[in-house]
């Protein structure tokens, strides 16, 4: 597999560019539901993760409320963010990353970009290279 298979593989899709109606937080008191609805884990035991990772309580309660659209007052705190992606996945991280015009790049994806960034520098060097080469009296072809 090389480089350029692997991109074919898995195109990297670019959000759109952000509108007023990207930024809805219902559409991340739903990321969240849909989250909690494909993990394995309860509620309680979602809440009780939480909890642990954040260093303060987080009830089922509050995680309803996180997730209820008529609860418009309640929005899932910063602070909270990085325990439910590690609970739950990125799928939160990234609802609220396309509502800036970002996107969550994963693992693979960051190696990709890192092969794909020293793959055009080493293209930028050796371009460099040839031409100090050709710079040199004894070097020129056809001399």
């Amino acid at each position: 597999m090389t480089f350029f298979t692997t991109l074919d593989d898995k195109p990297i899709e670019v959000p759109a560019k952000p509108g007023k109606e990207t930024i809805n937080s219902n559409k991340i008191k739903l990321a969240i539901k849909e989250a909690i609805a494909r993990s394995p884990f309860d509620r309680e035991e979602i809440c009780r993760q939480l909890s642990e990772l954040a260093d303060r309580d987080v009830s089922v309660a509050m995680l309803n409320a996180y997730t209820s659209q008529a609860r418009t007052t309640h929005q899932l705190p910063s602070d909270l963010l990085a325990p439910i992606t590690l609970i739950l996945g990125p799928s939160v991280l990234q609802c609220i990353a396309e509502s800036a015009g970002c996107r969550v790049a994963e693992r693979d994806e960051i190696k990709l970009a890192r092969i794909g960034h020293s793959f055009l520098m080493l293209q930028q060097l050796q371009r460099q290279v040839d031409e100090e080469i050709s710079g040199l009296p004894l070097m020129r072809v056809g001399a």
